[in-house]
């Protein structure tokens, strides 16, 4: 034994023998440390036991070297502090269900979305999942789950605090006891809201750009017969007049056919913008003919000019 432990060690000997019988702690162990040949020190379990031998009554002290022992007991902790750490910080989080694939456990880390691990507990995934179960995809996942087989990137809307919907992304792997019998399944999931979104932008954004791409095929075209129309009310006014009312009406059309063929060119980004002075008022009153068109007959719309309406740029 170490010297620095000896004074307490022989104390304790001092009291066990004068302390009553039925006081004395008797095979239970406790630990101890010892000391080898080699001055290493190391954890030990003790035990004191009581032998009569033909009424002589003898005490004797059994020790076990539990280094590996403590040594296993360290990693095993070292290992869970390990993936508590990673269960926190992970941008995942992690679950588990039963044999009937009923939850039994959530890391902390569900939380942070807004889902509440209370309300999961015991439920399965159907019942936890604000969509249809009987979609082809839910069909598909469900027989995965009855044949036990693992599953990547399962995704489904799943509802939270405050009513909103949550987009998940489930990964799980079935789990077996050492017979073989199937316990249940474990995995992680993912928040994926905020990428749908994301996501969403992007596909409106290339909608929009293929508009834009459509808009000005059909604005170069419409501008090709607008030259040729221009040029031909031109002819007519050398030839009628420009007072001939006829040949005047096809000039202003064709002008304001130009100036639209600008705009849809400006739209799809085929002509470069050039900022101008200009009167709200009239470019609005300009456009009521081509709204009226556009929206239809079932909508009724009115343009009301202010009367301190100023020039912008």
């Amino acid at each position: 034994m170490p010297t620095r432990f000896r004074g307490a060690h022989e104390a304790y000997i001092v009291g066990f023998t004068r302390a009553p019988e039925v006081s004395r702690l008797m095979n239970r162990r406790g630990e101890i440390v010892g000391l080898r040949k080699s001055g290493e020190e190391f954890p030990a379990e003790a035990s004191v036991s009581k032998l009569d031998l033909g009424g002589e009554v003898t005490y004797t002290v059994m020790m076990r070297d539990v280094t590996d022992r403590r040594a296993t007991e360290r990693a095993l902790h070292d290992s869970e502090e390990r993936f508590r750490d990673f269960a926190e910080t992970a941008s995942d989080w992690l679950w588990e269900t039963d044999e009937n694939h009923r939850f039994t456990y959530f890391s902390n880390r569900l939380e942070r979305s807004g889902l509440e691990i209370d309300r999961r507990f015991g439920k399965t995934r159907e019942e936890t999942t604000a969509e249809d179960t009987s979609q082809p995809k839910w069909q598909r996942h469900l027989a995965d789950l009855q044949a036990r087989r693992p599953f990547r990137n399962f995704e489904h809307a799943t509802p939270a605090e405050g009513g909103r919907l949550v987009q998940v992304s489930i990964n799980g792997m079935p789990f077996f006891d050492e017979a073989g019998v199937f316990k249940g399944y474990r995995g992680t999931g993912t928040d994926i809201t905020e990428r749908r979104g994301v996501e969403e932008q992007l596909r409106q954004a290339q909608k929009m750009e293929a508009v834009g791409q459509l808009t000005g095929g059909v604005a170069h075209d419409f501008n090709n017969l607008l030259a040729v129309i221009a040029g031909h009310a031109e002819l007519l006014q050398d030839r009628l007049g420009e007072d001939d009312l006829s040949a005047s009406a096809v000039a202003r059309a064709a002008s304001r056919g130009a100036q639209l063929t600008q705009r849809l060119l400006a739209f799809s980004r085929r002509q470069a913008l050039e900022p101008e002075v200009f009167d709200p008022g009239v470019l609005i009153a300009e456009m009521m003919d081509l709204l009226r068109r556009t929206l239809g007959a079932t909508i009724e719309i009115e343009c009301i000019p202010g009367h301190d309406t100023q020039t912008e740029s």
